[in-house]
């Protein structure tokens, strides 16, 4: 992560407006979906769990209520106290451990049955994301699973063109310019599918699975009909349907991988 945990535990206000909006209750239960999946598919609960950069845990908190053993390692002593409140809530606090620490300097202290890096890697120097690569594997038992996700830049070329009406700005995309997070507001690089599955590779991983997130309510037009919370089964149904299905993972707003 950041070598400064400020970057998000200064955010709070607009990381509750982005969890809000229907594009963030897509994004995470799309990945609630495929992660159910993939874990049913490990053996039954408790599999043990590592939540790399895991933040707030609204990723890994749900996995630990559902009876797994989940460990988050972030540096965000602000994200990780919410972590924290969310596990007393639903009751599986004794189920959750918390290591604040960034990620460069972790060690793992036992392999896991599942690694997740959700929205990591894009933050980080060349080197910091080639050392999590390799994390990921050392933090794995034979046979163990890792998702793995960041922001397409695919659909930043995209969105350049479709929502700013820019299309130097798109241009720029395309070559490459970093893009600038709205919710945090910082410069972050742009990391391709094709690149990071490379990267998996050279780290010993392989890809089982390739899912795009947010393809349809990204495209949406903005208007009451797509914040009216009646229509969001239509549009996680649709979600659902163009995930897994190409062309369509391919212009989605995040790629996610599933390795072994």
């Amino acid at each position: 992560m950041p070598a400064d945990a400020n970057v998000f535990d200064s955010h709070l206000d607009a990381w509750d407006a982005y969890l809000a909006t229907p594009w963030a209750h897509a994004r995470y239960d799309v990945v609630s979906h495929v992660l159910d999946e993939t874990l049913a598919r490990l053996g039954p609960a408790p599999l043990r769990v590592v939540d790399l950069g895991g933040g707030d845990g609204l990723d890994s908190v749900r996995l630990a209520a559902a009876g797994h053993e989940v460990t988050i390692v972030d540096q965000a002593p602000g994200m990780l106290s919410r972590a924290r409140a969310s596990a007393a809530r639903v009751g599986c606090s004794s189920r959750l451990r918390i290591v604040e620490s960034d990620l460069p300097g972790w060690r793992p202290d036992q392999q896991y049955d599942v690694a997740l890096c959700h929205f990591v890697l894009h933050y980080l120097e060349p080197v910091g994301e080639h050392r999590v690569w390799r994390l990921l594997r050392e933090a794995l038992r034979p046979g163990g699973a890792a998702s793995v996700i960041c922001p397409n830049p695919v659909s930043e070329v995209l969105r350049a063109v479709h929502r700013d009406g820019d299309p130097d700005l798109a241009f720029r995309r395309f070559h490459g310019e970093p893009v600038r997070t709205p919710t945090f507001d910082r410069e972050v690089r742009q990391l391709h599918r094709s690149a990071a599955e490379r990267s998996a590779g050279d780290a010993g991983l392989d890809v089982t699975r390739r899912v795009g997130l947010r393809v349809a309510v990204d495209l949406l037009p903005e208007g009451a009909a797509k914040h009216d919370d009646n229509n969001y089964p239509d549009i996680l149904r649709l979600e659902l349907a163009l995930a897994e299905r190409q062309p369509y993972l391919d212009i989605a707003r995040a790629w996610q991988l599933l390795l072994r």
